[in-house]
């Protein structure tokens, strides 16, 4: 399969060259690469990947609490899955109460038998 994007429209407001073409089952993905202007950095913080904790020279130790996220997260997901079981009658009957999944967000205590 072939594409020919040297006419396409959004060329002209793109701002970077052609990358790469990333072709999904339902949409093509179009990538740019952009040239940045050297910035002056003023100090760097180096970053765990797992945990968020940072470590600057200059400051010390920095701790991000992601707790109130993961709340929202949480309370969101079990807002999902209370429409869906309200549309779905063997979920209201609670079939999927004692599940590992339904314990581990709390969905053992939303059903009513």
């Amino acid at each position: 399969m072939e594409f020919d994007v040297s006419r396409a429209w959004f060329l002209k407001r793109a701002k970077g060259e052609l990358e790469e073409l990333i072709l999904g089952e339902k949409r093509l993905t179009v990538t740019f690469r952009f040239k940045a202007d050297e910035v002056e950095v003023k100090g760097k913080i180096a970053w765990t990947a797992t945990s968020l904790d940072g470590f600057s020279p200059n400051t010390g130790w920095i701790k991000v609490d992601l707790t109130k996220l993961f709340h929202i997260h949480r309370v969101y997901e079990i807002k999902r899955f209370q429409q869906r079981a309200s549309k779905k009658p063997s979920l209201r009957r609670g079939f999927w109460r004692n599940t590992p999944s339904a314990r581990r967000i709390g969905l053992e205590t939303l059903f009513i038998s």
